[in-house]
Protein backbone atom coordinates (compact mmCIF):
# COMPACT_ATOMS: atom_id res chain seq x y z
CA UNK A 1 0.00 0.00 0.00
CA UNK A 2 1.15 3.57 -0.59
CA UNK A 3 3.02 5.25 2.24
CA UNK A 4 3.31 8.93 3.08
CA UNK A 5 5.20 10.86 5.73
CA UNK A 6 2.85 12.02 8.45
CA UNK A 7 3.69 14.60 11.08
CA UNK A 8 6.36 12.34 12.55
CA UNK A 9 6.05 8.76 11.32
CA UNK A 10 5.29 7.18 7.96
CA UNK A 11 1.70 6.04 7.58
CA UNK A 12 -0.08 3.79 5.13
CA UNK A 13 -2.60 5.54 2.90
CA UNK A 14 -5.05 4.08 0.41
CA UNK A 15 -3.68 5.85 -2.67
CA UNK A 16 -2.97 9.15 -4.35
CA UNK A 17 -5.16 12.23 -4.70
CA UNK A 18 -6.46 13.84 -7.86
CA UNK A 19 -5.94 17.48 -8.76
CA UNK A 20 -5.50 19.56 -11.88
CA UNK A 21 -2.75 21.81 -13.21
CA UNK A 22 -2.91 24.20 -16.16
CA UNK A 23 -2.20 22.45 -19.46
CA UNK A 24 -2.46 25.62 -21.50
CA UNK A 25 -4.39 28.89 -21.33
CA UNK A 26 -7.73 27.13 -21.88
CA UNK A 27 -7.44 23.63 -20.39
CA UNK A 28 -6.39 21.91 -17.22
CA UNK A 29 -4.57 18.58 -17.04
CA UNK A 30 -5.53 15.97 -14.47
CA UNK A 31 -2.70 14.66 -12.32
CA UNK A 32 -2.43 12.67 -9.13
CA UNK A 33 -0.29 13.59 -6.16
CA UNK A 34 1.43 10.41 -5.05
CA UNK A 35 2.23 9.48 -1.45
CA UNK A 36 5.65 10.89 -0.56
CA UNK A 37 7.58 7.68 0.08
CA UNK A 38 6.13 5.98 -2.97
CA UNK A 39 7.03 8.85 -5.29
CA UNK A 40 10.64 8.77 -4.04
CA UNK A 41 10.89 5.10 -4.98
CA UNK A 42 8.96 5.65 -8.24
CA UNK A 43 11.48 8.33 -9.26
CA UNK A 44 14.36 5.94 -8.54
CA UNK A 45 12.76 3.28 -10.75
CA UNK A 46 12.16 5.95 -13.41
CA UNK A 47 15.86 6.89 -13.37
CA UNK A 48 16.84 3.24 -13.74
CA UNK A 49 14.43 2.77 -16.66
CA UNK A 50 15.85 5.91 -18.32
CA UNK A 51 19.31 4.37 -18.15
CA UNK A 52 18.16 1.04 -19.58
CA UNK A 53 16.23 2.76 -22.38
CA UNK A 54 19.31 4.86 -23.20
CA UNK A 55 21.34 1.67 -23.64
CA UNK A 56 18.69 0.56 -26.16
CA UNK A 57 18.98 3.84 -28.10
CA UNK A 58 16.10 5.77 -26.52
CA UNK A 59 17.53 8.84 -24.76
CA UNK A 60 14.91 10.34 -22.45
CA UNK A 61 17.41 12.58 -20.67
CA UNK A 62 18.49 14.54 -23.75
CA UNK A 63 16.01 13.23 -26.28
CA UNK A 64 13.46 16.03 -26.34
CA UNK A 65 15.44 18.29 -28.70
CA UNK A 66 16.36 15.35 -30.95
CA UNK A 67 12.74 14.23 -31.00
CA UNK A 68 11.66 17.77 -31.90
CA UNK A 69 14.12 17.82 -34.84
CA UNK A 70 12.82 14.43 -36.00
CA UNK A 71 9.25 15.77 -35.96
CA UNK A 72 10.28 18.82 -38.00
CA UNK A 73 12.06 16.63 -40.55
CA UNK A 74 9.07 14.28 -40.72
CA UNK A 75 6.77 17.19 -41.55
CA UNK A 76 9.12 18.21 -44.37
CA UNK A 77 9.93 14.93 -46.07
CA UNK A 78 7.00 12.66 -45.12
CA UNK A 79 9.31 9.70 -44.43
CA UNK A 80 8.07 9.46 -40.85
CA UNK A 81 4.70 10.04 -39.24
CA UNK A 82 4.20 11.75 -35.89
CA UNK A 83 1.68 10.33 -33.46
CA UNK A 84 0.80 12.28 -30.32
CA UNK A 85 -1.52 10.33 -28.05
CA UNK A 86 -3.92 12.24 -25.87
CA UNK A 87 -4.35 11.07 -22.27
CA UNK A 88 -1.82 8.30 -22.89
CA UNK A 89 -1.36 7.44 -19.23
CA UNK A 90 -5.09 6.74 -19.03
CA UNK A 91 -4.77 4.14 -21.81
CA UNK A 92 -2.03 2.05 -20.18
CA UNK A 93 -4.09 -0.44 -18.20
CA UNK A 94 -2.91 -2.75 -15.47
CA UNK A 95 -3.30 -5.92 -17.53
CA UNK A 96 -1.30 -4.50 -20.46
CA UNK A 97 1.64 -3.84 -18.15
CA UNK A 98 1.27 -7.30 -16.57
CA UNK A 99 1.28 -8.84 -20.07
CA UNK A 100 4.28 -6.88 -21.38
CA UNK A 101 6.70 -6.85 -18.45
CA UNK A 102 8.62 -9.73 -16.90
CA UNK A 103 6.93 -10.79 -13.63
CA UNK A 104 9.62 -9.36 -11.34
CA UNK A 105 9.41 -5.95 -13.05
CA UNK A 106 5.62 -5.99 -12.99
CA UNK A 107 5.66 -6.87 -9.28
CA UNK A 108 8.09 -4.03 -8.49
CA UNK A 109 6.14 -1.39 -10.41
CA UNK A 110 2.82 -2.72 -9.11
CA UNK A 111 4.06 -2.50 -5.52
CA UNK A 112 4.91 1.19 -5.99
CA UNK A 113 1.75 2.32 -7.80
CA UNK A 114 -1.33 3.72 -6.13
CA UNK A 115 -4.29 1.36 -6.55
CA UNK A 116 -6.80 4.08 -5.63
CA UNK A 117 -7.25 7.79 -6.27
CA UNK A 118 -9.09 10.16 -3.94
CA UNK A 119 -11.52 12.14 -6.10
CA UNK A 120 -14.11 14.54 -4.66
CA UNK A 121 -13.92 12.80 -1.28
CA UNK A 122 -14.36 9.27 -2.68
CA UNK A 123 -11.81 6.54 -3.36
CA UNK A 124 -11.80 5.28 -6.95
CA UNK A 125 -10.07 1.98 -7.87
CA UNK A 126 -7.65 2.45 -10.76
CA UNK A 127 -7.48 0.14 -13.76
CA UNK A 128 -4.91 2.37 -15.42
CA UNK A 129 -1.46 1.43 -14.28
CA UNK A 130 -0.11 4.82 -13.35
CA UNK A 131 -1.17 8.42 -13.61
CA UNK A 132 0.62 11.63 -14.42
CA UNK A 133 2.33 12.39 -11.13
CA UNK A 134 3.71 8.89 -10.70
CA UNK A 135 7.52 8.96 -10.80
CA UNK A 136 7.89 6.31 -13.51
CA UNK A 137 4.86 6.96 -15.77
CA UNK A 138 6.87 8.81 -18.44
CA UNK A 139 9.53 6.10 -18.67
CA UNK A 140 6.97 3.27 -18.63
CA UNK A 141 4.97 4.94 -21.43
CA UNK A 142 8.16 5.40 -23.45
CA UNK A 143 9.03 1.71 -22.99
CA UNK A 144 5.55 0.52 -23.96
CA UNK A 145 5.26 2.77 -27.01
CA UNK A 146 8.79 1.85 -28.15
CA UNK A 147 7.77 -1.81 -27.88
CA UNK A 148 4.72 -1.10 -30.04
CA UNK A 149 6.94 0.61 -32.62
CA UNK A 150 9.14 -2.50 -32.77
CA UNK A 151 6.07 -4.72 -33.09
CA UNK A 152 4.85 -2.55 -35.98
CA UNK A 153 8.10 -2.92 -37.92
CA UNK A 154 10.50 -0.39 -36.44
CA UNK A 155 13.79 -2.12 -35.83
CA UNK A 156 16.17 0.61 -34.70
CA UNK A 157 15.41 3.48 -32.31
CA UNK A 158 16.80 6.71 -33.71
CA UNK A 159 16.53 5.39 -37.26
CA UNK A 160 13.14 3.72 -37.73
CA UNK A 161 11.35 5.34 -34.81
CA UNK A 162 11.63 7.65 -31.86
CA UNK A 163 9.55 7.87 -28.71
CA UNK A 164 9.46 10.50 -26.01
CA UNK A 165 6.71 9.60 -23.58
CA UNK A 166 3.52 9.51 -25.62
CA UNK A 167 5.04 11.35 -28.61
CA UNK A 168 5.80 8.76 -31.27
CA UNK A 169 7.63 9.15 -34.56
CA UNK A 170 7.66 6.10 -36.81
CA UNK A 171 8.25 5.36 -40.47
CA UNK A 172 5.19 6.40 -42.44
CA UNK A 173 4.60 2.86 -43.74
CA UNK A 174 4.57 1.51 -40.17
CA UNK A 175 2.26 4.18 -38.74
CA UNK A 176 -1.12 2.58 -39.56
Amino acid sequence: FPVTIGESDPKTVRGNRFTTVPKDALKDRGICIEPSLNVSLQLAVGRFLKGRLARAGIDLLNGQSLHRRWAQQASRDGMHATIDLSNASDTVCLELVRWLLPPAWFDLLYSLRSPFTRLDGDWVRLEKFSSMGNGFTFELESLIFASLCVACGGETPGKDFSVFGDDIIIRTEDAP
